[in-house]
């Protein structure tokens, strides 16, 4: 009993060490993206940074992707070969719709991606209060208030 009970605690032991033994899954992490904005109009800057990303030790080929979609459909993407440091992208608002970033992280064993929160663009509001002045027989004056947020009219 007392060989079956010393060989029963051997292969316990044994196997307590198996894990320490084989080598960990390797693979690059991706930590998350976050956007500059939560909403926007159309004509502002969005970019999105990627951060909290790294390398498996011993990996070769890292690189770093932030891939941008509007409504859904592919717009363009962005990489980086630098691990361990925050990747950022930015683009204009070209459009009224739906704005997303995928954070996408991979080396040499694993591939591993995040999503951003939907940041939604609209119109800018129009002008209120709008007169028109006739000034003489070829001009006239128009005014308005101003619109928050505009940097100029055309």
């Amino acid at each position: 009993m007392k060989k079956f009970l010393s060989a029963a605690l051997c292969a316990v032991l044994l196997l307590g060490l198996l894990p320490s033994m084989t080598p960990p899954a390797g693979m690059a992490t991706v930590g998350r993206i976050m956007p500059s904005v939560t909403s926007a109009y159309v004509g502002d800057l969005i970019s999105w940074t990627g951060f909290g990303s790294s390398q498996y030790p011993g990996s070769t080929g890292f690189v770093q992707e932030i891939a941008y979609y509007f409504n859904g459909g592919f717009s363009g993407v962005s990489s980086s070969s630098a691990p361990n440091m925050p990747f950022t992208i930015s683009i204009y608002a070209t459009q009224p719709g739906r704005y997303d970033a995928i954070y996408r992280v991979r080396d040499s064993f694993s591939d591993d991606s995040t999503y951003s929160p939907s940041i939604f663009a609209v119109l800018r509001p129009a002008p209120k209060n709008v007169k028109v002045t006739a000034v003489n027989g070829t001009s006239l004056k128009v005014t308005w208030d101003a619109v928050p947020g505009a940097d100029g009219y055309e």
